[in-house]
């Protein structure tokens, strides 16, 4: 990547006039970028290229000073200048970041008029020297992503009296406001391969922001950024310091020129109009604000001339300039046109309609020799539309909300400004609730509605500002009714594995997207069992798998979906083994159940479990006999809502897996009418 013909040298700094006659050069203890072919050059000096009357730092190094306003320059380098980089070739060059924020508070917009350099000649130099200075924006406004696009540059021809010791203060053709920090870069643009000078850098003690000095680099195939230490971590250390190019201008401070508002000046003609004062918000504009006037082109407002506002100079001229007749470009006034004004704040970059109140004039360019007038700014006051005014939020369930939102608008002018704000328990609001609207603008605000109890909840949304209607506030909270959740009484044979249904009310709307259940027995009777305990045929099938542990007397299911719960029916069947004696009985309790976070609540009914006996198929009353008594039983479970046979399958006389009213009729068949006995 790097041409062996680079090399780098030291420029020995240390100057000893003897008699003014003589230079002293010191070659000890001074050391470059040490590469196999670098050499030691010793530049001729010359007392008088910078005289010290007129420099505040060493000779050959110095800014002069300057007292003019506003003045600064931007730089990154402490001036001790040593080391240079020898073998350029037309095209390369430095970009170096400047940030006018060092000038001042206000250093925006920064006007550069000059760029100032070192070019060291070790001799080889055939000048003049051409040289390009470009200003460039960041990319992705990062200064560590490098240079970015062109905004501004210029050819410039550098006679041999350029060279070092001299500090080069190149003035620009054309002065170029920046609004933000930028690369400054100059390229050799010569078209030949024949030697340039070489911009100079710091010293070792000047350590450099990694992401400050950029090289434009020619690596043999094409020409490339190179971020600063990426160029020197090829050669030992030490390594120099900052590139020595810099910024000079003029800061925002000394308000030269409008900036805000730009029209074409020089065109044909001109009209003189007088400003006396001018307000903004009952309030004079401050320094550095601008005035501008417009004329109305039929495709819209045309600026035709601008000032620049200075409350100590009062009254200030403004010069409004008139079309251009030889061009097809509408670039001034027409006389008669009506003036318009606007104002701008700087401190506020803000721009506002003002209104003309004509000592002299009557308001259209060129009537009369100049118009006087003082202006007040805005033109339109702010007007405020709240849509809606009234949010309804209905029925919230306790611990649920609900987010309505409301837009404030300014339908007139000026600036419409204020806190939206609320202080109430149930009520929120929801991101930022300020706004600042320029005319036509709007915000829009959210409004939260989480009831903390149930009952009718009523609040008021303050704008803040008296302009603007309040928003006032709706809602019903409501208590979730309990879920009524049930065992049934369950009953099977000593070593039987039983699967208990879990049975809920419609949870349709409540909301449900988990479940927590822990059920306690007598563990010498039954044993949970997870591996069998299931939601398959459930409401809660969609949520898949229960996780599932058991204890000695106890078994806990917990459970969870995305989508809510619906309906009614089985939610779990919880399997259990059968590991008690016939005769025996245990209550299967309801330790924990709980729905969401504990909304809605649960009410729950303890099943009762019983071990019983081989059963006989169709005694399904448990008497041991099969009787009319156990026809009046299956017709009680099956339209009555009563008890049904435990084990279930004792009532399954016509063995279709299921009890119906077929049962009741094969019992009736059996008993009456000669039939076949129940076949369980």
């Amino acid at each position: 990547m790097y041409r062996k013909t680079l090399f780098w040298t030291v420029i020995v700094l240390a100057l000893t006039v003897v008699s003014g006659e003589s230079l002293g050069q010191t070659d000890s203890n001074l050391e470059g970028l040490a590469a196999e072919d670098s050499k030691m050059i010793r530049p001729r000096l010359v007392p008088e290229a910078i005289p010290e009357d007129l420099t505040n730092h060493e000779p050959g190094k110095a800014e002069p000073l300057r007292f003019d306003k506003g003045y600064c320059v931007v730089q990154n380098d402490n001036d001790s200048v040593q080391f240079y980089y020898a073998g350029w070739v037309s095209g390369e060059g430095f970009a170096v970041y400047m940030d006018p924020g060092q000038c001042g508070v206000y250093p925006y917009p920064f006007q550069i008029t000059e760029v100032h350099f070192y070019l060291y000649d070790d001799g080889a130099v055939v000048w003049p020297v051409q040289i390009q200075v470009s200003v460039r924006d960041l990319v992705l406004g990062d200064k560590c992503n490098g240079p970015g696009d062109s905004l501004y540059s210029e050819i410039h021809s550098l006679p041999i009296d350029s060279a070092y010791p001299n500090l080069i203060h190149l003035d620009l053709y054309q002065p170029y406001w920046v609004t933000g920090p930028l690369f400054l870069e100059i390229v050799y643009t010569g078209g030949t391969d024949t030697p340039y000078p070489s911009l100079l850098m710091t010293d070792t003690s000047d350590v450099p922001d990694t992401c400050n000095d950029w090289f434009y680099f020619y690596d043999d195939t094409s020409f490339a950024y190179y971020e600063w230490y990426e160029m020197w971590l090829p050669w030992a250390p030490p390594w120099p310091g900052n590139a020595v190019i810099r910024a000079a201008g003029y800061t925002s401070e000394e308000c030269i020129d409008p900036v805000h508002f730009v029209f074409t000046d020089n065109t044909e003609d001109s009209y003189s109009i007088v400003v006396d004062s001018a307000l903004l918000d009952s309030m004079e504009l401050e320094e550095c604000d601008e005035i501008g006037v417009f004329a109305d082109t039929g495709g819209g407002l045309l600026c035709v001339g601008a000032s620049v506002y200075y409350p100590d100079d009062l009254p200030i001229p403004l010069t409004a300039w008139k079309d251009d007749s030889q061009t097809d470009i509408k670039d001034g006034y027409t006389p008669g046109d009506t003036m318009y004004f606007r104002v701008w704040s700087k401190n506020q970059d803000r721009q506002e309609c003002a209104l003309a109140y004509y000592e002299v004039g009557d308001g259209h360019f060129e009537t009369g020799l100049f118009s006087q007038l003082w202006l007040e700014a805005p033109c339109i006051p702010p007007i405020c539309g709240v849509d809606p005014d009234s949010l309804g939020f209905g029925t919230v369930m306790v611990g649920d909300s609900l987010d309505l939102t409301f837009t404030i608008t300014n339908t007139g002018g000026g600036t419409l400004s204020d806190t939206v704000s609320e202080a109430c328990e149930d009520y929120s609001l929801v991101g930022d609730s300020t706004y600042s609207l320029m005319a036509g603008q709007s915000d829009t605000f959210t409004v939260r509605f989480k009831p903390q109890s149930a009952g009718t909840k009523i609040c008021t949304i303050g704008t803040g500002n008296d302009i603007c209607s309040d928003v006032d506030c709706f809602g019903e909270g409501q208590e979730y009714s309990p879920v009524q959740v049930t065992l049934p009484d369950t009953c099977a044979e000593s070593g039987d594995t039983v699967a208990i249904p879990i049975y809920v009310d419609d949870v349709t709307g409540q909301e449900i997207d988990s479940a927590e259940i822990t059920l306690v027995y007598a563990d010498s009777i039954l044993g949970g069992n997870c591996d069998l305990t299931t939601t398959q045929n459930t409401i809660a099938e969609n949520w898949g798998p229960p996780t599932c542990s058991s204890a000695d007397g106890s078994i806990s299911i917990a459970m969870a979906g995305v989508s809510p719960l619906s309906g009614s029916g089985v939610l779990v069947y919880v399997a259990f083994i059968v590991t008690g004696s016939s005769g025996v009985n245990t209550f299967i309790h309801f330790d924990h159940m709980q729905f969401n976070q504990g909304d809605p609540p649960s009410s729950c009914e303890d099943g009762l479990f019983r071990i019983v006996e081989a059963p006989l198929c169709g005694d399904v009353n448990g008497d041991g006999d099969i009787n009319s008594v156990d026809i009046v039983f299956m017709l009680d479970c099956l339209f009555k809502n009563g008890p049904c046979p435990c084990p279930w399958w004792v009532g399954d006389c016509n063995s279709d897996e299921e009890i119906s009213s077929a049962d009741v009729v094969c019992l009736i068949d059996y008993m009456f009418k000669g039939g076949p006995p129940p076949g369980c």
